[in-house]
């Protein structure tokens, strides 16, 4: 009897039960995706920070070859010629509190939450006593791994230099300058 009934229907189309499979099966894939996508956009954004320290310090050493000096303000860092001047899209910005007058350059807690972009990086400036800059410290900020900071140097400063007995003065930002 249940057969007869069977036999006069049609038999396309797709039952419940596999429509419920499709669509688990495309909500986990989208998942996946989504996921995938963020990690990749943390990556990138990464990048585009360590790429832009890298320019900082190249412009910082170009400014070096050409005048003998370290740029020792935002301005400096902004003038000369094509070599000598930051690409557009790279922002300077200080580090995150007042400069140390002890430790290293490797102590600073650059950024107070993650920048908006990668293309902006910190920077401080170790200074002489008459103003020029020996060199400084690029900062960028690690999209990947929240809160992880880091950091390039230029000049005959490095990790561990120490500000007060290396140099008499001390660690300026970028904006203030030497």
């Amino acid at each position: 009897m249940i057969n007869s009934k069977l036999k006069g229907r049609s038999s396309s189309g797709f039952t419940l039960v596999e429509l419920l499979i499709v669509i688990v099966v495309i909500a986990i894939l989208a998942a996946i995706t989504i996921v995938a996508y963020g990690n990749i956009s943390a990556r990138a954004k990464t990048t585009q920070g360590s790429t832009a320290a890298a320019n900082v310090v190249k412009v910082a050493e170009a400014i070096n070859a050409d005048n003998s000096a370290y740029p020792i303000n935002t301005a400096a860092f902004a003038a000369g010629s094509t070599s000598t001047k930051l690409p557009s899209g790279i922002t300077l910005q200080d580090p995150t509190g007042t400069a140390p007058t002890t430790g290293n350059l490797n102590s600073l807690a650059a950024f107070a939450a993650a920048p908006s972009s990668g293309n902006t990086v910190a920077v401080a400036l170790v200074c002489s006593a008459s103003g020029v800059a020996a060199g400084g410290a690029v900062y960028w900020y690690d999209f990947s791994t929240p809160s992880t900071i880091h950091v390039t140097y230029f000049g005959s400063v490095g990790a561990t230099t120490t500000v007060s007995s290396a140099y008499p003065t001390l660690v300026k930002w970028v904006t203030a300058g030497c």
